[in-house]
């Protein structure tokens, strides 16, 4: 469970970065289908391990341009 009151399904993805020095990087954050956003979980690199904890969260949906339709 990423958030008690959020509905809908989590997708987890991962991403994976070698540098030119050979130094990886690892992210992991999940995909909320239904809000159409990115929440990040956790990275881990050279400098340790980082994991987000959510709080609090507010989504708040993406103000769309009105369709203008022309009549013939």
């Amino acid at each position: 469970m990423i958030f008690p009151v959020l509905s809908g399904d989590a997708i987890d993805y991962s991403c994976e970065e070698t540098t030119a020095k050979g130094v990886k990087h690892y992210w992991r954050s999940v995909w909320l289908y239904d809000y159409g956003v990115s929440l990040p979980l956790d990275t881990d690199d050279d400098e340790g391990v980082t994991r987000f904890e959510l709080r609090s969260l507010t989504i708040t949906p993406a103000v769309r341009p009105a369709t203008v339709s022309s009549a013939p």
